[in-house]
């Protein structure tokens, strides 16, 4: 679809419900809920930088999170799960997709956690697993190593790209 839209240059309105298909196929996406927009930008930037907790979890998997910046430059999600951030203090929403979470190196500059594996399902091109940081229970997608099979109560270490957290204000909770 969007090949021929190229080669015949004209300007097209395609509507669909289909995430995905709107990410491939749009040089522009505008994400509407109950008929008001909630935002219009690039695929990129919508997956992204989401400007609300709708269009966040609306475009693909993500964990929010309640969260608090400390600001000293902390994002603190729990007791055991802090972050460098550049956030000024009060609270939060964190939004992480889940392949901002990934398997930690010893190379890592990022904090390092220890998680436990919760579930996982196999999905061809990766791993979407659930594992369990400090209290939170959070979405990964990801490879493993042939040597790691990420079943229950696997112990791994991981990272999460601070970088990759998007944060809301707590109003756009809903």
């Amino acid at each position: 679809m969007r090949a021929l839209i190229k080669r015949v240059n004209i300007t097209t309105l395609f509507v669909t419900h289909d995430q995905e298909e709107a990410l491939a196929i749009a040089d522009r996406v505008v994400v509407m809920s109950k008929g008001t927009v909630e935002q219009i930008g690039t695929p990129l930037q919508i997956y992204e930088t989401p400007e609300t907790r709708f269009v966040a979890e609306f475009i693909g998997a993500c964990n929010t999170l309640p969260a608090r910046a400390d600001g000293d430059g902390n994002l603190i999600l729990d007791a055991d799960v802090r972050l460098p951030c550049g956030a000024p203090s009060g609270d939060v929403v964190a939004v992480i997709r889940p392949e901002a979470i990934t398997l930690a190196t010893s190379a890592d500059a990022a904090p390092v956690f220890q998680a436990t594996v919760v579930s996982s399902s196999y999905l061809g091109h990766a791993y979407r697993t659930v594992i369990k940081v400090g209290s939170l229970n959070l979405l990964m997608d990801g490879h493993f190593p042939s040597k790691v099979v990420p079943n229950p109560g696997t112990r791994l270490s991981v990272m999460i790209d601070p970088t990759r957290v998007r944060l809301l204000p707590p109003s756009m909770q809903v």
